[in-house]
Order: C-alpha cells, then sequence, then structure tokens
C-alpha cells in the first residue's frame, strides 16, 4: 500500500497517529508496558497549567511533543507540502519505521536511543521548559515567584526577583529552575549524561575487590541481612521529581556509589579506587600538590581524579538532604561538587552583608580559628572516622607522641635553608597558633552523638569570639555544601584557608596564594602553611631544638589586603546581576523553540541586528 500524499482526511491521519503511538509502544515491551496508564493521563491532562511543582510535568512534555509533531505534519499535509521527514512513494510499513525512529529521535520516551544528551542543545526547548523544580517566572518583562512560597524560601526568592527585574525586560518569558537547599542534586551516571561509548571498569574493579564490600557503613551491612556476608543492596530507582515525594533514606554507602558512576569510567575513582583510608594516597594529590602545598587548586576540585576524597569528606559519608536527581535536568544552585552537573547561580546569602570589625590586620590574633557544627542527620561509625571535621579536630587536638607530621623547617646547620622533617604531632601542635572546635551538636542524631560530645565538647561561650579577631580563618565545608562565611571572610582583612570540595558561581575569580591560602582537605599542609605565616620563634621546640623560624606575618596582611580589594570590585551586586544576565540570556536561548535560527545578522546596511525572541511559547 502507498500512502497518499494529496490526502486530506484528518481521519485517516488520526488513525496513523494513533497506530504509531500504539506502534511505539509494542515495539518498546515489556519496560515500557507498565507506562501506559501514566502516559493516557497525560494526554487527558495535558491542557492544564504547568506550575513549577506538577507531577508528571516530564511526561507531559513527551506526550506534547508528539502531538505537536503529528499536528505539524497534519498542517503540512492540508497545505500540500511534503513532510520533511517521509518520501514520496513510502509504503505504510516505512511510515510508521520513520515516524517511530522520528519519536525516538527526539526524545519523546525517556529511555530510547540517543537518550543521553552531553549537553542541554541536545533537548528540545519543550521539554527544557517543562523541567523546572522551585521556578522563578518572566512574563512580559517582569519576574515574579509563586505566592505559596513562604519563610526563607521566599525571602531568598524574593531577593532573585529584585536582581532579575533590573534586565527582565531584555528577556524572553521563560521559567528560571532553582534549587534553594545547601546540597546539589543533578547526579546522573556518566554514562547517562555522556553515552554508552566507552566500557565502563567499575564492575571489573568491584569483581576483583572484595575490600568494596568490606568498607560499606555498617547501615548498609544491616539492610543486607548479614554482618558476615554482606551485600551492598542495590541503587533505588529514584522518581523524576522527587520533591514532590517523601524523600527516601538513600544510606552513605549508596550515595557514594552514585558519586562514583557519575565519574568517567577511565578516571581513577572508577578504575583504581583507594581502599585503606588510614593510610595517605600520595598518588591522589600528585595531580594538584608539589610536596605538601597545593599548586593547581582547579585540579584539587575534581573528586573523579581522588579516590580516596569518598572517605575524607563529610558529604560522601552521610546521607544526602535531599535524593540526587539521576537524570540529566537543568536546574540551578548555588554550589556543585563534582561529579555533580547543576548549573551555578548566585544566591542572597545572609552572611554576605556582614561588615568587617575594625581591627587592622596587625591588632588580630596571630592564630588560626575555626568553628564547626554537626549538620542535621545521623554519624555512622565511617564519619567518626573519615569526616572532615573531626578529623581536623583529632589532629589538631592528638596526644599520641608515636604520630608524626611533616613540616618545612629550617636546618640545623643553616637557616636560610630548608625541608621537610618529621616532628610528632604532639609538638607540632604546640607551635601551631590555633583556636578550634565545636559549637553545636543539635543536627547530631544517633548514638554517636555521645561519643563526639565527649571526644570533642563544645567550646566554652567566653572562648567563641567574632571569627574576624583572628588574621587567620579556617573555611571547612558543611557536610553538604560550602562555607556560609566564605564572602564575609574574603571581604575582610582576615586570611581565608580555604578547604574545600565545593564550586560557586565566583569560584573561577578566585586565585590561590593571591586572594586565599589554600588547604587540602586532607590537611597534610596545615601546618606548614600556618606556621610559614606564624613562625616558630619563642615556640615549643622541635625535634629537641630551637627552630626560630620568623613568621612572615606582613605575607598575610598583603594576601588579605588583595583578597578584600578583588571581592569587591569582582564579587559585587554589579557583578552578580551581569553573571545572572548572561546565565538568563543563554537560558532563553536553549529553550527557545528557534534557538538554531536566533542570533545576530547583518541587515543590508551592514548594521547588527539581533532576532527577537519566540513568542507565545507553551510552558
Amino acid at each position: 500500500m502507498v500512502f497518499n500524499l494529496s490526502s486530506s482526511s484528518e481521519d485517516s491521519f488520526s488513525w496513523l497517529s494513533s497506530l504509531a503511538l500504539l506502534w511505539a509502544l509494542l515495539c518498546s515491551l515489556p519496560s515500557r508496558i507498565r507506562r501506559l496508564s501514566s502516559v493516557i493521563l497525560s494526554m487527558t491532562s495535558f491542557t492544564e497549567p504547568i506550575s513549577g511543582k506538577t507531577v508528571g510535568c516530564r511526561k507531559r512534555a513527551q506526550v506534547g511533543v508528539f502531538l505537536s509533531l503529528t499536528r505539524s505534519i497534519r498542517n503540512d499535509m492540508k497545505d500540500g507540502i511534503l513532510p520533511r521527514h517521509f518520501q514520496i512513494g513510502m509504503t505504510w510499513p516505512k511510515i510508521l519505521l520513520s515516524l517511530i525512529n522520528l519519536i525516538r529521535s527526539t526524545k519523546i520516551w525517556p529511555h530510547s536511543e540517543p537518550s543521553h544528551p552531553t549537553n542541554f542543545d541536545n533537548e528540545l526547548p519543550y521539554c527544557l521548559r517543562c523541567m523546572a523544580f522551585h521556578t522563578i517566572g518572566i512574563k512580559d518583562g517582569n519576574a515574579s515567584r509563586l505566592p505559596e512560597v513562604t519563610g526563607h524560601d521566599a525571602e531568598v526568592l524574593d531577593g532573585l526577583v529584585v536582581t532579575i527585574n533590573k534586565f527582565a525586560k531584555f528577556l524572553p518569558d521563560m521559567l528560571f529552575p532553582v534549587n534553594l537547599g545547601v546540597t546539589p542534586r543533578i547526579l546522573p551516571s556518566w554514562e547517562t549524561a555522556n553515552g554508552h561509548s566507552r566500557a565502563d571498569l567499575t564492575p571489573i574493579v568491584n569483581l576483583i575487590s572484595k575490600r568494596a564490600v568490606k568498607e560499606d557503613d555498617a547501615d548498609q551491612v544491616k539492610e543486607a541481612g548479614s554482618a558476615e556476608t554482606p551485600v551492598p543492596a542495590p541503587l533505588p530507582a529514584l522518581p523524576d521529581y522527587p520533591q514532590d515525594k517523601e524523600p527516601s533514606m538513600i544510606s552513605p554507602a549508596n550515595y557514594r556509589q552514585m558519586q562514583v558512576e557519575a565519574c568517567p569510567p577511565g578516571s581513577r575513582t572508577r578504575t583504581n579506587p583507594h581502599w585503606n583510608i588510614g593510610e595517605f594516597c600520595a598518588e591522589c594529590v600528585r595531580r594538584h600538590s608539589k610536596a605538601q602545598l597545593m599548586v593547581n587548586w582547579e585540579r584539587s576540585l575534581q573528586y573523579c581524579f581522588q579516590p580516596d576524597l569518598k572517605y575524607l569528606h563529610g558529604m560522601s559519608l552521610s546521607s544526602p538532604h535531599a535524593e540526587p536527581i539521576r537524570d540529566l535536568l537543568p536546574l540551578f544552585g548555588f554550589s556543585k561538587s563534582e561529579p555533580f552537573n547543576d548549573i551555578l547561580i548566585p544566591l542572597p546569602q545572609e552572611d554576605d552583608d556582614r561588615a568587617d570589625i575594625g581591627w587592622n590586620f596587625d591588632r588580630r590574633y596571630d592564630a588560626m580559628f575555626w568553628r564547626g557544627q554537626t549538620d542535621n542527620g545521623v554519624i555512622s561509625d565511617q564519619a567518626l572516622r573519615g569526616n572532615h571535621k573531626f578529623r581536623l579536630l583529632h589532629m589538631l587536638g592528638n596526644q599520641n607522641p608515636e604520630d608524626k607530621v611533616s613540616i618545612v623547617l629550617p636546618t640545623a646547620k643553616d637557616a636560610s635553608v630548608y625541608r621537610h622533617e618529621k616532628v610528632p604531632i604532639t609538638e607540632a601542635n604546640l607551635v601551631l597558633p590555633s583556636s578550634v572546635g565545636m559549637n553545636n551538636y543539635t543536627g547530631c542524631i544517633g548514638p554517636n552523638c555521645e561519643l563526639l560530645h565527649q571526644t570533642y565538647p563544645i567550646v566554652n561561650e567566653a572562648q567563641d569570639q567574632e571569627p574576624l579577631e583572628y588574621r587567620y580563618i579556617l573555611l571547612l565545608d558543611t557536610d553538604h555544601g560550602p562555607s556560609p562565611d566564605l564572602l564575609r571572610v574574603l571581604r575582610s582583612k582576615s586570611v581565608p584557608f580555604i578547604s574545600t570540595i565545593f564550586r560557586t558561581w565566583y569560584s573561577d575569580r578566585l586565585i590561590p596564594w593571591l586572594h586565599f591560602v589554600p588547604i587540602d582537605t586532607r590537611y597534610q599542609g596545615l601546618h606548614t602553611t600556618l606556621t610559614y605565616f606564624t613562625g616558630t620563634q619563642k615556640k615549643a621546640y622541635l625535634n629537641g631544638r630551637d627552630t626560630d623560624m620568623k613568621g612572615l606575618a606582613k605575607d598575610g596582611a598583603w594576601i588579605a589586603q588583595q583578597g578584600a580589594k578583588w571581592a569587591n570590585q569582582a564579587l559585587g551586586e554589579k557583578d552578580k546581576e551581569v553573571y545572572l544576565f548572561r546565565l538568563l540570556l543563554e537560558w532563553g536561548r536553549l529553550v527557545d523553540d528557534k534557538r538554531d535560527e536566533i542570533g545576530t545578522s547583518k541587515n543590508d546596511k551592514g548594521e547588527l541586528k539581533s532576532s527577537p525572541w519566540t513568542k507565545n511559547q507553551k510552558w
């Protein structure tokens, strides 16, 4: 049978469309059949308004693309135009196959091939427009938020609305998806985000080494049902929109595995895991450090090339506050760590505008300051050993004379020559001027909380001073995000000592050793770095001798000055506005139905002219 292109019968085309949909479903049995009921429901309610919290928006987008496709072909046929995806003389089977292939290529179904875009240019604009979670809308040049949002979230969204309205008249109508939580969310596997073009070596590594099972958390072992022969539970199947349901508890072991699976197949984290967490991994720091000191800040943030990091930071040793989204969706948030795929955006922060104290650098205490608190959640046995906050407290409070740390010190024969020297950690801590401790255990849950209280007591309130009274401020991550005090310290006359695995919108604008002092999450260079600024003069002996090393406080004052100067020049409100404006311009292009056509062009007079945004797009 030959398809008659001159036919204008809507009934025949509707029948063809229905048959094509049925054929696509039959071709994908049995994995698709259980979705049939939800697809039908989506079709019947597709005309309803789609808000940021509508369940099933993704399915509606899929059905909407199919309906748009059939309407487009039908209109072309009525106008006597040959649909560009079909050829004259095509038989019915070829027509059906062509339509099905077209459906697959436009990503109607979530897992049809190719289903793993490398970037959002590969997603249909309509699908992108329907992927918003917590949203800000722009309509006719005015930004607004949903009125039902209240509390702190409403304050943050209001701040964004005020900023966006300064340039909203230049933007098209859009929805702006925002994650207001501190935890990054977008965590697809590497194969999901990039396709299956390379071999995955992770299963081979896990088969070779049984220690992958032994290192799992105690709660993971209990879930498996046997403490003697633990079997890791399968990763949970996450819904498309987990914020609309009660979040399920993901074990730290499963959370770590999700992060590992998001790394490239050839990365060290997947091919060469570091199992002995009590042993320093020299290979893990070789790419970004020279001896103890960090020389490549960018590489230090690359989780996938540091297999020991998953056991050295609280983020990987605790359950996530919000379920990771295991699909490549557009979501804008304040921070992310590798291998998350969130899009970075400036959000109003509570501590941004707090002013510095009036003291100059010389008046501030010549010591390092840090205060920490536990995040909400259970502290596992593995977190007690590996959490970055507890490791810091253990190192600086270590009383074991057998443990040693390496410090760069002047030699005994020539004070102008320096070398690395192993020093008992008890002696090294005596020459390290610091005030560190915990000031809040409110969020701690579980039997290990009492042990933490006893081991690291809460700092006396009388000693809990204003951090900026100190020259050197150590800024550690929380368990789920960067330090909230970073910008305030950066703008002050104190020196930020930054130890982080997270990126923010301004991370690329900061230069280590110029605007701040970088500290590795392993703290192997902390003693050397701080004694460089504070010295060892008139302090405890090291290895039985007075090293009498003069501190270079003037270098610290210079870094503090440069950091504050740069923060005022490049991290102000205007800089946030420019960053956000450019970001939303690109977002507007991505979600525009004519994104491949819009841009700038020259008219007959040689003048540049901008293309208009597409009007009346469906959201």
